[in-house]
């Protein structure tokens, strides 16, 4: 049984129950490693995940990146200078 999990059902159900049970945690859909409550992937995928694509900070300045918003301070580290260019 998955944690909180109250339904009751026999050990021949066991399989189709995992396959739907809303609280069983599963792997994140975008892949960023972390174990996810079925019924909790899509806010995690639309609030939480590190893989989640967005604009660069600097998009409206003229940077064109989308990137997963885990690695979006690396890279306005390594892109400090071009973003600098977008400003003038």
């Amino acid at each position: 049984a998955n944690e909180g999990c109250g339904e009751a059902f026999s050990a021949i159900r066991e399989k189709v129950h995992d396959s739907a049970c809303p609280l069983k945690l599963i792997p994140c859909e975008q892949d960023c490693k972390a174990l996810v409550r079925r019924d909790e992937m899509d806010k995690h995928c639309i609030t939480d995940c590190p893989m989640k694509l967005v604009h660069c900070p600097f998009y409206h300045m003229g940077c064109a990146s989308t990137l997963p918003q885990g690695v979006v301070e690396q890279h306005c580290r390594e892109f400090t200078n071009s973003h600098l260019l977008c400003l003038q």
